[in-house]
């Protein structure tokens, strides 16, 4: 068994939430210009990584923090890349949107978080086909446990509904759940309980086997184990 890593912080959206009512100021609780030209999924994405650091009592900073960002997604921004591909057919290309195009990459969102969090840690996106979000969640222990230099980590899902007719099975979570990852006793704020790596490698909460970040999510909201 690995030493302990507590969680500190939840940040939940759910994609159902009407886009009108994703603005900077209902969020951040102040106007931020970039948010009003980003994309669905990457304000979704912000949306959550923001809500888990200020649960976790790091939203203000000074100084920039070695702290870095993981997600999981099934889709990613496939909707806005069919969006923006929408705009390069008429008038070969000339039509093409700058504002869509500078949001069809699916780690987008993280470079926005890291600016307005003041993160320099490792940032980067999972495609997970199962979007349990148990790879990022692994990769995010990891980090932490072999780098003492790294002082959290902040990983979860981020899925919007099925794009279009795509034939790939819906995510079973759609919008951004994301936890912030701190070493025991590096934030005494929260602690909705602990996770390490049994010998097998098995992620374990609470002492029990966990299979699914959003499961994890409810059951340590609830403080119960899943």
């Amino acid at each position: 068994m690995t030493h302990p890593i507590a969680i500190t912080g939840f940040g939940q959206i759910s994609a159902g939430q009407d886009p009108r009512e994703l603005t900077a100021k209902a969020l951040f609780g102040h106007p931020y210009k970039p948010f009003g030209r980003m994309d669905y999924f990457s304000k979704l994405g912000l949306a959550g990584i923001f809500k888990a650091m200020a649960d976790a009592g790091l939203r203000e900073w000074q100084e920039k923090r070695n702290i870095g960002l993981v997600a999981s997604t099934r889709f990613g921004c496939l909707g806005t890349d069919r969006d923006y591909f929408a705009t390069v057919k008429p008038n070969h290309g000339m039509a093409a949107s700058p504002a869509l195009f500078a949001y069809t990459l699916p780690n987008c969102f993280l470079g926005e978080a890291a600016i307005l969090l003041g993160l320099t840690g490792e940032g980067f996106v999972i495609s997970d086909d199962d979007s349990t979000g148990m790879a990022g969640l692994s990769m995010a222990m990891t980090a932490l446990l072999g780098d003492d230099s790294v002082e959290a980590m902040v990983c979860g899902i981020c899925d919007t509904p099925q794009p279009g007719h795509s034939e790939t099975q819906a995510p079973p979570f759609e919008g951004a759940l994301f936890m912030v990852l701190e070493n025991r006793g590096h934030n005494s704020r929260n602690n909705y309980g602990t996770l390490e790596f049994d010998r097998s490698g098995a992620i374990i909460y609470n002492q029990e086997t966990v299979g699914d970040i959003a499961a994890l999510a409810a059951n340590a909201l609830k403080g119960r184990k899943p």
